[in-house]
């Protein structure tokens, strides 16, 4: 199934058009830079060294003539389907670019993927839940082929009211994932290799993505490659198999647990509902999915709802809106090495600068420390409400299989 949409060169749609910028923007590359500036900082090898400026005596005057042009493209992603026998309605997307970056390494994976399932589907087997191919389109632009599929499938949300909009203003995880995993709470992994210093901590990376040396010298064997497609093979066929889904709500609740060290503006309540989760989360972990793994004891109705829970426990961490610079999705933290809820690290950044411009300003300084507390108040809310949502929603998985029992005898 090929599903096109109209988008420009800019990464923006056509009915944009209207709110693009008048500001004159020109991306160049670090190794143009450095010529221009004529400056001797920027490390070999690394092109993230920040340039630096040259003196005043020997800056020169740049003159810079862009010719690009306004044009709209028809990008195009491409979808297939493997449709499950139990649960076809329930899905498990596995997605990768289809342009030509980093060597059509992804490409080269999925097709591979593909191949492979096709292959056993010969011989009779078929998926429990559906799997979805997704190739998808201008990546390289601002991942638009996927961005766009993504917001698609809001209008199909099964929560109906609780279901976020579009909210582009929040920060965007990297790569084609963003949508899926911070926009709509879509429990998501990649698997990659990357070169990374020891004391460096990995972030999200993208299918066979080589960051510095190219997949011919870093992989020429495509052992790498061959890796990733293994170990992507083994998480599908555990996706769409599993009786219950592989996802473990314990692991949610300790990650709550750790973005909320910082104690010093964290209420008793806050951290009474955190360990009530992690309570809650623990007994649900072993006493209900584990038995509902074992085909004489689980009814595939109430395993069907309990898997739905699983699905659906990151959604209680989307807030609806937030602040430029802030995820979506409350699980996912600011790069570096606190772990901390990213809207409450945002509070704490805009309380420092509130107080440094009350000193500055001391006939408005109350009106700024009220609208500061007002600020971290509400991100303290926004995560309270977060942690109590997805307790209820561990509960009623724990309801839902002990009145099954009561019922059964």
């Amino acid at each position: 199934m090929a599903d096109g949409s109209k988008w420009s060169d800019s990464g923006l749609s056509r009915e944009a058009g209207g709110s693009l910028t008048s500001l004159l923007v020109q991306p160049i590359s670090a190794f143009l830079a450095k010529k221009l500036l004529s400056s001797s900082s920027a490390g070999q090898g690394d092109s993230c060294v920040p340039l630096a400026m040259p003196s005043n005596t020997e800056r020169k005057k740049i003159t810079l003539t862009v010719g690009s042009q306004l044009s709209y493209k028809k990008i195009y992603n491409v979808v297939g389907y493997l449709k499950g026998r139990r649960n076809p309605d329930r899905y498990v997307l596995v997605g990768s670019r289809h342009d030509s970056d980093q060597r059509g390494g992804a490409s080269a994976i999925m097709n591979q993927l593909i191949a492979a399932l096709t292959e056993q589907t010969k011989q009779g087997w078929v998926p429990d839940r559906t799997t979805v191919f997704c190739s998808w389109g201008g990546s390289a632009l601002g991942n638009i082929g996927s961005y766009e599929w993504g917001k698609r499938q809001l209008l199909s949300c099964i929560r109906g009211g609780n279901c976020p909009g579009p909210n582009v203003s929040s920060l965007q995880l990297p790569g084609d994932v963003s949508f899926f995993a911070n926009q709509l709470a879509v429990p998501t992994v990649e698997f990659a290799f990357e070169q990374t210093k020891p004391e460096e901590n990995t972030g999200f990376l993208s299918e066979a993505q080589f960051s510095v040396e190219s997949p011919e010298t870093l992989d020429p064997l495509f052992k790498f490659h061959e890796t990733i497609a293994k170990m992507t093979a083994e998480a599908i066929l555990r996706l769409v198999n599993d009786p219950v889904l592989p996802f473990y709500p314990l692991d949610i609740a300790l990650d709550v647990q750790n973005k909320l060290k910082d104690k010093s503006v964290i209420s008793p309540s806050m951290l009474s509902s955190a360990a009530s989760l992690r309570d809650h989360a623990a007994f649900f972990q072993s006493e209900t999915m584990r038995p509902a793994n074992d085909p004489k004891e689980r009814d595939p109705s109430h395993v069907r709802m309990l898997n739905d829970v699983l699905r659906d426990l990151e959604k209680s961490f989307i807030i609806p809106q937030t602040p430029p610079g802030v995820y979506r999705n409350l699980l996912y933290s600011l790069p570096g090495k606190t772990s901390l809820f990213s809207v409450l690290r945002f509070s704490q950044e805009a309380a420092l600068h509130c107080n440094v411009s009350s000193k500055a300003v001391k006939h408005n300084a109350t009106d700024k420390e009220v609208l500061c507390h007002s600020t971290m108040n509400q991100s303290l809310s926004l995560i309270l409400r977060a942690i109590r949502s997805a307790e209820r929603l561990v509960c009623f998985g724990l309801d839902l299989f002990e009145n099954y029992q009561r019922e059964a005898k």
